[in-house]
């Protein structure tokens, strides 16, 4: 009884140990991959454009105000 859990305990550790090389492993790869798509480009910045309510309704206001007095007709 005492060989099985010693035999239990030994595969738990080599299985831990696998774990840990098989992270370490996947770790090494990610970083190999960020830095691959940095030297391609794929990662972009994304550019966040910002339009407040305030610009849309100066704006709606402006192209009235314009077709009112330039008489533009559609």
């Amino acid at each position: 009884m005492q060989e099985r859990s010693n035999k239990a305990v030994r595969e738990r550790y080599e299985s831990n140990c696998a774990l840990k090389v098989a992270l370490a492993e996947n770790d090494k790869l990610k970083r190999r991959i960020n830095a691959i798509e940095s030297l391609i480009g794929k990662e972009r910045t994304a550019t966040k454009v910002e339009i407040r309510p305030e610009q849309t309704i100066a704006f709606g206001l402006l192209t009235i105000l314009s077709i009112v007095v330039f008489q533009v007709k559609f």
